[in-house]
């Protein structure tokens, strides 16, 4: 599935939430505590748009940063390391974010409620983000090490223990990343997150060229630059957010424990988006070696790029929507429309160009990437419509969805990739994938058209129009738990008027 802060499959960096991999930017979810208070009679909640606009674009161009960042190091890795090496590269990078969200990273989520809920400020959370990156970090990198040892003939074939313990080493500081960039986003720090969140996409881009183009030093290099690269970006939070980080405040176990107590609601849900995205690239390293990951990670990098527009869009709706329903449900509905138009659009001219480009860019020895990419483009246009229909689901006291619904999506992707993948390759784990996929967008889809009572035609429909009124007996907002939201019942004279 992490910004979701979001996370990646593709093998290249991310950040990020540093749990990624370098050059991406963080689609995770976010889940905001909204005000206690219902808005004034009358009130829109598109009063909201220009500062959801401009969130937007702040996360917006901090991810297109990271997408020239992260299609440049796909291009130097595929280029440098050919199929077999990239896909090494790959598989180390998924491994180590696997154990970087299982400790859970999710407790960046209890960060933000704990700030919306006036129960610690932002400076409290972050110098708290810093011990619990530390202990957190330390248990994940023990985890994967072990872990790696005990599957190095499996999921880790062909994979040397030297790169883990290398791209492990980097844990405490990539947690810490991934929970510093939710503390800024959930105390309205957006535009400051995003522009971390670029410096660090840049800064992995270029110890990876220096590594690789410069000195030579292969898959062993890629690993170190994605591991310092982690490493530079959580200084540059401290240095830039000094004045808020206290070393009195770091141990905070009272913090830590609502936190991690917190995050553990979506926690589920997290790893099992991530399995659904990553998972794939080890049974392909299993059946078929790591010269076919190689490939399908140049594949799918260039397809989940796509999800850059739905990402940021998802973020800004995370920390806009939560208030009144009907009007949540108006702007969740345009944003849904015009994405999915937008991503239609972007996904036809990445297929039609795909068999011409991809021998171009990144060699002719991943000519074959362009099949499994055609494949994977409508599941990755399908999930794009749900991802920007979660924030109202999470936000209107449905955190439980994206878990159920991501784990129904994991359990097809697993059956689905192993009976196809020795019949078809890396095109039937593609095909998995994007049935997987459209699988999860359009569950997503369906329980916002029955949350709102909306027609499923206006989630698509390119002209506007405005939704029809929450129908009467509805609470204005369809929150009950008081940890998320306060149940405001909206009076019969607001709702004829």
């Amino acid at each position: 599935m992490v910004a979701t802060p979001s996370m990646s499959r593709t093998g290249s960096p991310a950040h990020t939430p540093a749990h990624m991999l370098p050059g991406e930017t963080p689609t995770s979810r976010l889940v905001c505590a909204t005000s206690d208070a219902p808005p004034a009679q009358g009130e829109r909640a598109l009063r909201s748009a220009p500062g959801m606009r401009a969130d937007a674009a702040s996360v917006l161009a901090a991810q297109v940063v990271a997408l020239t960042a992260g299609l440049a190091s796909s291009i130097i890795t595929a280029r440098v390391l050919g199929p077999s090496g990239r896909g090494i590269f790959a598989l180390v990078t998924l491994w180590v974010s696997l154990f970087a969200l299982a400790v859970p990273l999710s407790s960046g989520y209890g960060l933000i409620y704990n700030i919306r809920r006036s129960r610690a400020t932002f400076s409290q959370a972050l110098s708290g983000a810093v011990g619990l990156a530390a202990l957190l970090g330390a248990i994940a990198a023990g985890l994967a090490v072990a872990a790696a040892l005990a599957f190095s003939r499996t999921f880790l074939s062909d994979v040397p223990l030297g790169y883990v313990v290398l791209g492990a080493a980097a844990l405490p500081a990539a947690v810490f990343n991934g929970l510093s960039g939710l503390a800024l986003t959930g105390a309205g720090r957006v535009r400051q997150a995003s522009a971390i969140a670029a410096a660090g996409s840049a800064i992995a881009v270029l110890l990876l060229a220096a590594f690789l183009l410069v000195l030579h030093l292969g898959v062993w290099g890629a690993v170190l630059a994605s591991s310092l690269a982690s490493l530079l970006a959580a200084a540059i939070t401290l240095v830039w957010l000094r004045s808020d980080v206290h070393l009195a405040a770091v141990a905070q176990p009272a913090l830590w424990r609502s936190s991690v107590r917190f995050g553990l609601k979506l926690h589920g849900g997290t790893v099992a988006q991530w399995a659904n995205y990553s998972l794939d690239r080890f049974l392909i390293n299993i059946y078929l070696g790591p010269g076919a990951v190689g490939i399908y990670a140049v594949a799918a990098a260039l397809a989940e790029r796509l999800w850059m527009l739905p990402g940021a869009v998802g973020a800004s709706l995370f920390s806009r929507t939560g208030g009144d329903a009907q009007n949540d449900a108006e702007i969740t509905a345009r944003a849904c429309r015009s994405t999915v138009w937008l991503m239609a659009g972007a996904c036809l001219v990445l297929g039609v160009a795909a068999p011409f480009v991809i021998p171009v860019v990144f060699g002719a020895d991943f000519a074959a990437a362009s099949t499994p990419l055609r494949v994977l483009l409508p599941g990755v246009l399908l999930l794009s419509a749900g991802k920007t229909v979660v924030p109202y689901i999470t936000n209107h006291n449905r955190p439980w969805t994206g878990t159920w619904i991501s784990l129904i999506s994991l359990g097809s992707t697993l059956i689905l990739n192993v009976l196809l993948i020795p019949r078809l390759g890396i095109v039937g784990s593609a095909l998995a994938s994007t049935i997987a996929y459209g699988a999860n967008g359009v569950l997503h889809c369906l329980v916002f058209v029955r949350l709102t009572r909306v027609a499923p035609a206006r989630l698509m429909m390119l002209r506007a129009t405005h939704l029809p009124p929450i129908p009467p007996g509805r609470s204005r907002e369809s929150a009950a738990d008081p940890r998320l939201h306060t149940v405001a019942a909206t009076p019969s004279v607001e709702r004829e008027q």
